[in-house]
């Protein structure tokens, strides 16, 4: 995990050098440097900078795979193609044996695999990588590039043009090439980038159509079944993507709610420790984050308990939260307010995780699959159910990856979220809608519950959903948008629409914000995604009165099925 940082000729030209040496060069180099040097929180354990004819490199590094040799950028034996990549390739150890014949490698690390698939497959090759990531590639100092992007868009990569139109910038964060480029654009997950074709879409998930149901059921996709998922598949899949994230050369540890889905995770974890224990590692570390008498904070206690973990937590207070929010907007990139208010407890807790481990697993992703999110509960029918789960899941790289990402690596911490591996969402998006349908006695997630009830406590199993901003404390959103309300003047929240018509503020809470954001990300304001309405539910295909753009409407809600409710105080 780390940062990467590019710039290559937007037209190869062999006859420019920009590693002819002299004072070009180390000027170039002390640029890169400084640019790099605003994403060192993705990765404080090394750095390196790689000056070629047509393009140049940077990368900081975060060691988790081959800490010893994994320098950054990879070049291969004959340095003929350089890489710098952010993130997992979890089945690199399986591809190597798919190559025709064996290569020379140059690191234990997971990414040079990039290399070698390139070689041998081109473009293609990005099909057969399972793990996250954003990446560049360059061939014979610049003549050819490919950058890529994960399938979900777990890891970002954001792109750019030049002031003068002559170069393209490539960046794990929007801020290490803000000001280098007229214009930016994050390239959207399961796209990849060459000269000669721009964006390409390559991830093209058969689940993610409007018939394909009718086409699954009638036997009209090749390799599938004529029938929905079964259970058993999804719990074999839901395992097989825990077992390849367990991989790393450093401890492993789990971001632990004490909802449903983070317990999952953890059960599964336990069950392969003999895994973790191969790695060498003794034990499972657990991480919450809460108020204290807070529903995630009395859950995770439990829950960590009956798995055995060592467990921690970071107790945040309102004051201590009202004074990191410049920081937490500055690293989410964003002015997005349902957004921003799960990333504050977010903060705190990659924090205090940072301390103590590299790498966690987190139940990131389980609602857009098994539609989760309360306001599911006035969805009327399941093609509706379907529809919305789709619309979600396109949008999650721009919400719920873009804080685990943000937020963990603003402290050098890797999150990895086995919810959003590519193969189990196809298993998952392919269970009868139906049985996703929160009616006859049934809540959010009832299927995913019952697949995993004897192996997590019976205080959380029948837990309602809470989103982080609301497990954290109940009253916490009512108590920061409070705060917030006090700082903003009724003058400037009036003039609002003026200062800022594109997507004005509807809240002094987004006015608040959105201030924030337009002073570190001045003319940045399309890369943010905004909800319909203000809110996840306000685009749904259903009108939702549960949620508004202020956040869940009736917070007594979330005491229901939560095993430890007459504790809770906050």
């Amino acid at each position: 995990m780390c940062g990467i940082i590019a710039a290559l000729l937007a037209q190869w030209d062999p006859t420019v050098k920009w590693n002819a040496g002299g004072d070009d060069q180390s000027s170039l180099e002390k640029k890169v440097q400084m640019l790099s040097s605003r994403m060192a929180h993705r990765g404080p354990d090394e750095s390196g900078v790689h000056i070629g004819e047509n393009f140049w490199m940077g990368h900081t590094r975060l060691s988790i795979v081959g800490p010893n040799d994994g320098h950054q950028p990879i070049f291969d034996a004959d340095r003929r193609y350089a890489l710098v990549c952010n993130g997992e390739i979890y089945n690199h150890h399986q591809l190597y044996k798919t190559l025709p014949r064996a290569v020379n490698r140059q690191t234990h690390s997971d990414s040079e695999i990039v290399i070698h698939m390139f070689k041998e497959k081109g473009a293609e090759m990005v099909n057969d990588l399972i793990g996250m990531f954003g990446f560049v590639l360059v061939e014979n100092g610049g003549e050819r590039v490919f950058a890529a992007r994960d399938k979900i868009g777990v890891k970002p990569l954001y792109m750019g043009t030049s002031h003068d139109g002559k170069q393209v910038f490539f960046s794990s964060e929007l801020k290490g090439i803000v000001d280098q480029c007229k214009e930016l654009t994050l390239v959207p997950a399961g796209h990849y980038w060459t000269r000669e074709t721009g964006l390409v879409k390559y991830y093209n998930p058969v689940w993610d159509h409007d018939e394909y149901f009718p086409r699954r059921l009638g036997g009209h996709i090749p390799g599938l079944p004529p029938r929905f998922s079964t259970v058993e598949e999804c719990k074999d899949a839901l395992e097989a993507a825990v077992v390849r994230e367990l991989m790393a050369d450093v401890e492993v540890g789990l971001f632990l709610s004490g909802g449903l889905d983070s317990s999952i995770i953890g059960a599964l974890m336990c069950k392969h420790m003999d895994k973790l224990k191969s790695q060498g590692q003794n034990g499972l570390k657990s991480f919450a984050v809460g108020q204290e008498g807070s529903p995630d904070v009395l859950a995770a206690r439990v829950v960590s308990k009956y798995l055995g973990t060592q467990h921690i937590e970071a107790i945040f207070t309102p004051e201590m939260a009202f004074d990191v929010l410049e920081d937490i907007v500055y690293h989410m990139e964003t002015y997005e307010p349902e957004l921003i208010r799960s990333s504050i407890p977010n903060y705190f807790l990659a924090k205090k995780t940072s301390e103590h481990v590299k790498v966690v697993l987190t139940g990131e992703g389980s609602d857009e699959v098994w539609s989760g999110y309360l306001y599911y509960h006035e969805c009327p029918d399941a093609d509706l159910l379907q529809k919305e789960n789709r619309r979600i899941f396109n949008a999650v790289q721009f919400v719920n990856l873009q804080r685990a990402d943000r937020m963990t690596m603003a402290h050098s911490l890797e999150a990895r979220v086995p919810f959003f591996d590519a193969d189990y969402v196809q298993v998952a998006m392919s269970i009868d809608p139906e049985e996703k349908m929160i009616r006859n006695g049934r809540c959010e997630k009832w299927l995913l519950r019952k697949m995993y009830e004897d192996v997590i406590p019976k205080e959380v199993v029948w837990r309602t959903k809470a989103m982080q901003c609301e497990g954290v404390g109940i009253t916490w959103v009512a108590t920061l948008q409070n705060y917030i309300a006090s700082l903003v003047a009724d003058q400037e929240f009036a003039d609002r629409k003026s200062t800022y018509p594109n997507n004005p503020p509807a809240t002094k809470e987004e006015l608040y914000y959105r201030k924030i954001f337009e002073k570190h990300f001045p003319g940045c304001d399309k890369f943010v995604h905004v909800w319909p309405k203000g809110c996840r539910a306000g685009g749904a295909f259903w009108k939702s009165q549960s949620y508004t753009r202020e956040g869940l409407q009736d917070v007594k809600r979330l005491k229901i099925g939560h095993g430890c409710a007459d504790q809770i105080t906050v």
